[in-house]
C-alpha cells in the first residue's frame, strides 16, 4: 500500500504473503501465509479448552468464600498445559500456513498436527514467528501523523 493511501475494504481484508527464511544450512525457503481474520483465531481459542486443574489435583483448598480450589499436581499439570499451547499454536500456524497441505502428507488436521511434532525445531520457530507478525502490528509499523483538516 502507497504511503499515506486511503483505505478501502478489500486493503483490509485477509490476503496472502510469501516469507523467506534461511535454513540453518544457508538455503532460502519460501512460505506461504495468508493473513488470519480476527475470528480464525478466535474461533481456535474457543473450540480448543486449557486442562481442567482439578482433574490433576489430589489436594484441594478452600478460598476465602468457600469456593473449593483444586491444587494440581504440578509437573503433570505442566506437562499436560505445556501440550495444550503446544496444540494452540500448532493450529494457528496450520490455519494460515497455506503450503501446509502440500508439504504435510497428513490427511487430515489432526494428521497434520502430528506431523508438525517431527519437523525441525528451527521450522517450528520460523513458521510460529511468521504466525506472530501476521496476528499483530508492531508499534514500529504505526507511524503518528498530525491531522490536517479536510
Amino acid at each position: 500500500m502507497a504511503h499515506g493511501q486511503k483505505l478501502t475494504l478489500d486493503a483490509l481484508k485477509p490476503r496472502q504473503y510469501e516469507f523467506e527464511v534461511e535454513s540453518p544450512d544457508g538455503e532460502m525457503m519460501v512460505f506461504t501465509f495468508r493473513a488470519p481474520s480476527q475470528a480464525t483465531f478466535w474461533n481456535i481459542d474457543a473450540d480448543n479448552k486449557a486442562p481442567d486443574k482439578a482433574k490433576f489435583a489430589k489436594t484441594f483448598n478452600k478460598d476465602m468464600a468457600g469456593n473449593i480450589i483444586p491444587i494440581p499436581d504440578d509437573d503433570a499439570y505442566q506437562r499436560e498445559f505445556s501440550g495444550y499451547i503446544q496444540r494452540i499454536m500448532f493450529k494457528k500456524i496450520l490455519a494460515i500456513w497455506v503450503d501446509s497441505e502440500t508439504v504435510l502428507k497428513g490427511k487430515t488436521e489432526e494428521d497434520r498436527l502430528v506431523e508438525m511434532s517431527d519437523l525441525a525445531a528451527w521450522v517450528i520457530s520460523a513458521l510460529w514467528k511468521i504466525t506472530q507478525m501476521l496476528m499483530a502490528t508492531g508499534t514500529d509499523a504505526i507511524n503518528a501523523r498530525t491531522f490536517r483538516g479536510d
